[in-house]
């Protein structure tokens, strides 16, 4: 840890996990925990839960948990540092100074050090836009209509390639372990590097607070991929990135609009409509869909209206909803993407497409009605009850009332069979992906041996007396590997400081994500008891299945000795007996 416990602590505290989560996904109160669509995997029914008492989180679909720190470092794909710092900047905490974060400051340096270097690279590509070697690319801005003003606004450049970008950024200081790390260069086999953008149109990619954090580079009259990007860097990961959101986020529009290109963005822009962002070249995703929700409550869906376009639009969708955004949805008419739609149409028509877009769940029902012939019975069967299902996810009755009546107007079928059709979806259970359980989870145990580890570890964190109780009946060796045993070593230690077990608290003590969901599995849980009698007949159910998988485990190792006695051991262990 490069930060004292206590500092961890002060800032994991300060930071109350229900309104650090509910910033980013919507949650609703059920039962004594929240729940709400996990933001790590796809969902239509809620399996994500908070815990307000325990303080943190986890997915009954996916397995994901831990505290606030493991959600944010999951959640905005930082590293522990990063991570401590964003939550102790959210509180206003200041973090120590000195040799515990060293690697810190380091850390810090170096992401300062490449925004200076992806600023100095933006300024030298712009340059060269201006210069004759730019002719090529100012030509195509040209005849895109492209004004001089945008090409200021987005920074535009050009790449000339060879080693010019290079040479450029060593004279201007930068040292070679630095521009290795700059996503801009490619290692020669000399040791050296070459650039890794030649012949390309340049687009700054800039961050949400207006910093230069990588670009893509579009090919001009030459070889090679239309499009590239900087490669990933400590300050950029396309997966995650959108295009002119630095731009977009202080536009008044309640929505985004989400358009596939760089060019469509600036199309939008010098057009009037600075709201539009656009995902980098790679399939839009749930990190993409986050993005999009830390700025608005809404986004229009505006993808080419070819066949790749719609079913990227379809496949984009569904994680705008699980990050519980308000979507509509729009295709351009008579022009193959917005960029050419506003060329062909102008201003006022884009915004009277943008008044029209449909919800998502229209989109998708003529989607899936465009897929069938209606005209033959099992197709406007499957057509009904597919659209229920799609109606289903609709939380507003009034809105699933009109699809129903919409849906039967195509259809025929009655808007009665068509409204059962679409409760029946919404009273079933959705099948969450199941849960990859590890061999370091699993180890050699069964299911009935993980619930007893579980189950213990459990009671004996909530209760002192159950702790004391198992310290003095089984070794920690005995809860197997993966993180039991670890957990109930920690748990006698807070014990014997009289520490509280805060179950936030003990997820802290694992710095390795994978374990943190294993012991937010262990807290997911809610052992209820009617009465003392009744828990303490689970403990010892629990510490007899614990104590025969640990002889189970040891018999294939054992020699002729050693076996006897375990199968000595494993006969008496019925007659064991803790008392609480």
């Amino acid at each position: 840890m490069l930060y004292p416990n206590e500092v961890i602590e002060d800032v994991r505290t300060g930071n109350d996990i229900v309104s650090v989560i509910a910033s980013y996904v919507p949650l609703k109160q059920k039962g004594v925990n929240l729940f709400g669509l996990c933001p790590f995997h796809q969902e239509r029914t809620p399996s994500f839960s908070v815990s307000a008492d325990k303080q943190m989180y986890y997915c009954f679909g996916c397995g994901a948990g831990g505290n606030v720190l493991t959600f944010i470092i999951q959640i905005e794909h930082m590293n522990f540092v990063d991570a401590l710092k964003f939550l102790a900047d959210r509180i206003h905490y200041v973090l120590p100074d000195g040799e515990n974060s060293e690697e810190a400051a380091r850390q810090a340096r170096l992401r300062e050090a490449l925004y200076a270097l992806q600023k100095k690279a933006a300024r030298f590509f712009y340059d060269c836009l201006l210069s004759p070697e730019g002719k090529a690319a100012a030509a195509y801005l040209d005849s895109r209509r492209v004004s001089i003003k945008t090409r200021v606004k987005y920074g535009l450049g050009y790449a000339p390639g060879g080693r010019a970008l290079v040479e450029f950024l060593r004279k201007e200081g930068f040292a070679d372990e630095l521009l290795g790390l700059s996503g801009l260069l490619i290692p020669d086999k000399r040791g050296g590097y070459y650039d890794r953008f030649t012949g390309r149109l340049m687009f700054p990619i800039l961050d949400p607070a207006g910093r230069v954090v990588g670009f893509g580079g579009r090919v001009i009259g030459g070889d090679g991929s239309k499009y590239i990007n900087s490669s990933d860097t400590p300050i950029f990961d396309k997966s995650r990135n959108l295009y002119g959101i630095h731009l977009a986020k202080k536009s008044k529009s309640a929505e985004l609009i989400l358009v596939e290109g760089y060019m469509d963005v600036i199309s939008l822009y010098q057009a009037g409509f600075p709201q539009a962002v656009a995902a980098l070249g790679t399939a839009f995703s749930q990190n993409h869909a986050q993005a999009v929700k830390k700025h608005r409550d809404g986004a229009v869906v505006l993808f080419d209206s070819d066949e790749a376009g719609t079913k990227a639009a379809l496949r984009a969708i569904p994680f705008l909803v699980n990050a519980g955004l308000t979507i509509r949805v729009t295709q351009v008419a008579d022009a193959k993407d917005p960029d050419e739609y506003i060329k062909s149409f102008g201003a006022d028509a884009f915004a009277g497409l943008l008044a029209m877009a449909k919800s998502h769940t229209i989109f998708q029902i003529e989607q899936l009605n465009k897929q069938l012939n209606l005209g033959i019975l099992t197709d406007r069967v499957k057509f009904t009850s597919e659209a229920a299902k799609l109606i289903a996810r609709n939380e507003n009755a009034i809105e699933r009332d009109a699809y129903i009546k919409e849906v039967a107007g195509v259809t025929g079928i009655s808007p009665e069979a068509i409204a059962m059709e679409t409760e029946k979806a919404m009273s079933r259970p959705v099948r969450a992906p199941r849960v990859r359980v590890t061999e370091t989870w699993r180890g050699k145990a069964d299911k009935g041996a993980i619930d007893a580890k579980r189950g213990l570890i459990y009671l004996a964190a909530a209760d002192p007396k159950i702790s004391a109780a198992l310290k003095n009946a089984l070794k920690p060796e005995e809860f197997g590997d993966g993180v039991y045993p670890k957990l109930f070593s920690i748990i006698n230690s807070m014990r014997e400081e009289s520490k509280e077990c805060i179950p936030a608290a003990l997820i802290s003590a694992f710095e390795d994500l994978e374990e943190q969901k294993q012991v937010s599995a262990v807290f997911a849980r809610a052992e209820e008891y009617p009465d003392k009698t009744s828990k303490a007949k689970a403990i010892n159910e629990m510490f007899k299945v614990l104590k025969r998988s640990y002889i189970d485990d040891k018999i294939p190792a054992a020699d002729i000795n050693q076996l006897n006695e375990l199968v000595k051991m494993k006969r008496n262990v019925d007659k064991l007996y803790i008392s609480i």
